[in-house]
């Protein structure tokens, strides 16, 4: 056959291959993200009240009383003086509270939030956690379901700062009072002294960004939750003074919530309390 036959013939044998290769590339990745977005669909929590601190790190507080979430915690046990108070809206993208994280800061036991929600009518959707993914970390395999109110006018919510989690999808609402403690155990308080003597006000104002938006970047942050707790943290807590760090801050949505206890502290002009 003449040389111009085998040149015809393979340029037409290889463009089909190219095709179906670009083609079937195309269909995974589409399928990866149509796969990704239904895991990260937020459903009501089943079962709320049948929750595990150590099997699926968190549990109901009713009424949000104190002395009720010492006493599902092991002995030993204790308050931080440590108290953020928060007026307004709630960070909603998915995070682990990495400032006072066991597997961060490697302490010997596991350390605890407990939020506590004021004024919150009955079955209102407070948070999205990712039930067992405290047992993971640094990465994520739980899809998350919303815990709502209780029927008390106080709803508590304690959980394991390591656990996944983010606040309601709920843009502002200038009757949301919530108040968030640190609970660790007396062998672990010297890793943790950058928590204590610390009481933290901040009150919401209305964000800029779009419902669109808060729901595209709260489904990118369970997406992309080991990249954004384990790698990205340190710059949206103190982000750098260039185009990096605004961007960052500007892609987040807020950045309040995000800073380091020493930088918020500087920032705001709040003090230590006495000891």
């Amino acid at each position: 056959m003449s040389r111009a036959y085998w040149k015809y013939n393979s340029i037409h044998t290889y463009i089909p291959r190219f095709e179906y290769s670009y083609f079937y590339l195309t269909l995974f990745v589409v399928c990866m993200l149509v796969l990704l977005l239904w895991l990260s669909t937020e459903t009501p929590d089943p079962r709320p009240r049948e929750r595990q601190l150590n099997r699926d790190g968190y549990v109901l507080i009713p009424g949000g009383r104190l002395k009720e979430a010492l006493r599902r915690l092991p002995p030993g046990y204790v308050f931080l003086k440590y108290r953020y108070t928060i007026d307004g809206c709630s960070l909603s993208t998915f995070h682990r509270d990495v400032t006072s994280s066991a597997y961060v800061y490697e302490t010997q036991h596991p350390v605890y939030t407990l939020i506590v929600y004021r004024s919150a009518a009955p079955n209102t959707p407070l948070m999205s956690v990712c039930p067992g993914s405290h047992r993971t970390t640094p990465f994520l395999f739980s899809s998350p379901v919303v815990v709502s109110a209780s029927r008390d006018s106080l709803t508590g919510i304690l959980f394991d700062c390591d656990l996944v989690h983010a606040g309601a999808l709920e843009q502002y609402n200038a009757n949301r009072h919530v108040e968030q403690y640190k609970i660790a155990h007396v062998d672990d308080l010297p890793k943790l002294n950058h928590l204590a003597n610390i009481d933290m006000k901040k009150s919401c104002v209305r964000p800029t960004v779009s419902y669109a938006y808060e729901w595209s970047s709260r489904r990118a942050s369970w997406i992309f939750a080991h990249v954004a707790n384990h790698h990205l943290t340190p710059y949206l807590q103190d982000p750098p003074d260039n185009a990096f760090g605004r961007m960052l801050v500007s892609a987040y949505g807020r950045d309040f919530y995000n800073q380091s206890i020493d930088s918020f502290i500087d920032t705001h002009k709040i003090t230590k309390r006495n000891t």
